[in-house]
């Protein structure tokens, strides 16, 4: 009986969790119990944060019985944050969102009346603090993310004086996590912990990056990378999306940035391939970061494939993870974020989707095909598209004469009447302009695995992509790109 319990636990696990509904309480199973009367045919949803793809992967999901109970199971070995979400029908706008703490053989009870839950058991105490510290975040957040939309216009006092505003929010529910006796050790680790870095990352975005630093700092060997970030498994066994976010920071920052750098003053800073291949290597030959290595490199490979698509270095890194970390949790996302990305690579038909012109007329990217199209995804609240403008004026001018070439323009502002307006100042240049349809059921951004804008892809005359990810009309190769495609018909 033993070993069969065993097997169906480890067969659901390499379903993906998407159904716990036979497991039994064990010592490896966290039990939550909901009681809420107002969600009675709605659906509970409880999932972990992905720590690689930035999204929620569903644990165990259950509907409410006529009574508003349900009862959600998962399988667990470490105390673990997760997030519980209440789900009505699509017309239903009173979808929730919870946050919950969880250990293995325990289980904690919750009842939702309106927007507010309490709990029952030995996870109180915890999850109360939990709760406290959503509320906090929230307000938090509203803050940072209004002066950031205004930072440019901040002195670096304000910006000073606005990190130090997110730092001190925490302090008050911070001490009362240390000193309540009831919690052990590890549940104030991670309690205060979540909020630590949940500051350090909004701080760090209030402030913004300092890249001539950043320049001034540039090394092949960043010694100071994770210096004052604690390298524990701990946060990771608990799905501490706070943590990863801080990582990121660094990895981006202190880390590829500076190697990024260190290879433009040498003249190699387009070589992407040896800034993915030197970044793996550091963090493999690195002791200090031995704990945490298996998610560094998981990490360093999604980040890759986020800024730079696909190339050969990328796919070297992840064939290397694969064999050294068969196993690993990370895996099946990188694996599915590998997929996604092959099928915006070279030669692969290009997704389709809807857009409108100046006049309100609709038409679909396929409807340009026969033609060769270098597409800038852009928008009017964006300078760096804006910057790029007067060398699109020069590529545009340069192939005049190829009739086969079309240069589309397709702005993802919300605001269309803005776009229509912009578009009669004299920095934009001709080409074929539209507007992203909010009747697409997926952001552009979403489509074709953008980083952010601008954006720039190249597609044949067969409809196939030649370059997702291409270079900018300030780069010379964007011309013998164009180049390449026109002299092949």
């Amino acid at each position: 009986m033993a070993k069969l319990l065993t097997y169906l636990f480890l067969l659901n696990i390499f379903c993906n969790f998407t159904t716990t509904s036979n497991i039994q309480s064990d010592t490896n199973t966290a039990i939550v119990k909901i009681s809420c009367k107002d969600c009675i045919g709605k659906v509970a949803v409880l999932g972990k944060g992905d720590l690689i793809l930035n999204s929620i992967i569903t644990l165990d999901k259950t509907s409410f019985d006529s009574a508003g109970l349900c009862t959600l199971r998962i399988p667990l070995s470490h105390p673990s944050l997760a997030f519980l979400n209440i789900i009505g029908e699509p017309q239903d706008s009173s979808n929730s969102q919870y946050y919950l703490y969880l250990e293995p053989s325990k289980m904690l009870t919750a009842k939702i009346e309106g927007n507010l839950i309490t709990f029952n058991g030995k996870l109180t105490i915890p999850n109360k603090y939990l709760n406290e510290y959503k509320l906090i975040s929230k307000k938090t957040l509203e803050f940072a993310n209004n002066f950031i939309l205004n930072r440019k216009n901040k002195s670096q006092e304000d910006k000073l004086n606005a990190a130090k505003y997110i730092s001190i929010q925490f302090d008050s529910l911070n001490l009362l996590i240390q000193q309540n006796s009831q919690l052990s050790k590890n549940q104030k680790e991670i309690l205060l912990s979540n909020n630590k870095f949940f500051a350090a990352w909004k701080s760090a975005n209030i402030q913004g990056t300092n890249w001539k630093q950043v320049e001034r700092e540039s090394s092949y060997s960043p010694e100071l990378f994770l210096h004052n970030i604690p390298i524990s498994k701990t946060f990771l066994n608990a799905n501490m999306d706070n943590y990863r976010l801080v990582i990121d920071q660094e990895i981006k920052v202190n880390f590829l940035g500076k190697i990024y750098f260190a290879l433009k003053k040498d003249g190699k800073e387009k070589f992407e391939d040896s800034l993915a291949l030197i970044s793996d290597s550091i963090i493999r030959s690195n002791i200090r970061l031995s704990p945490i290595k298996e998610f560094l490199l998981a990490s360093n490979i999604s980040i890759f494939l986020k800024d730079f698509g696909i190339n050969k270095q990328v796919e070297a890194n992840f064939n290397s993870f694969k064999s050294d970390y068969p196993v690993s949790k990370y895996l099946s996302s990188l694996e599915s974020e590998l997929d996604k990305y092959y099928a915006l690579s070279e030669g692969k038909p290009i997704s389709d989707f809807i857009m409108a012109d100046t006049s309100g007329n609709e038409l679909k990217l396929s409807d340009l095909r026969g033609k060769i199209v270098y597409m800038d995804t852009w928008a009017t609240w964006c300078t760096p598209c804006i910057e790029e403008f007067k060398y699109s004026k020069l590529l545009i001018e340069h192939f005049k004469k190829d009739k086969n070439v079309v240069f589309l323009f397709v702005s993802v502002d919300d605001d269309e009447s803005r776009w229509k307006s912009f578009l009669k100042r004299d920095i934009v240049p001709l080409g074929h302009h539209v507007i992203y349809s909010k009747k697409n059921n997926r952001s552009l951004v979403s489509l074709y695995r953008m980083s952010g804008i601008p954006h720039y892809l190249l597609v044949d005359e067969f409809g196939k992509i030649k370059l997702n990810r291409a270079t900018r009309p300030s780069d010379n190769r964007t011309y013998e790109l164009i180049s390449g495609l026109v002299n092949n018909n």
